[in-house]
């Protein structure tokens, strides 16, 4: 059993990690997105922007050291 249990950990842990890696991906779609528009229309990023991009880039230099 402990084999088991150790295999479905594992699993647990990569479908975990998966979805953490999707997150990532999805906050820097949509944070280049943001940029996107905004070099378009020249519009200064508001608070909740600013806050998107300084999320996506910190948990994707999070995952690049796992």
């Amino acid at each position: 059993m402990a084999v088991v249990a150790g295999r479905e950990n594992i699993e647990r842990h990569w479908q975990f990690k998966r979805a953490n890696e999707m997150e990532i991906v999805s906050l820097l779609l949509r944070t280049v997105a943001v940029g996107e528009r905004k070099l378009t229309k020249r519009v200064p990023m508001d608070s909740g922007q600013a806050e998107l991009v300084l999320i996506g880039l910190i948990r994707l230099m999070q995952a690049s050291f796992e």
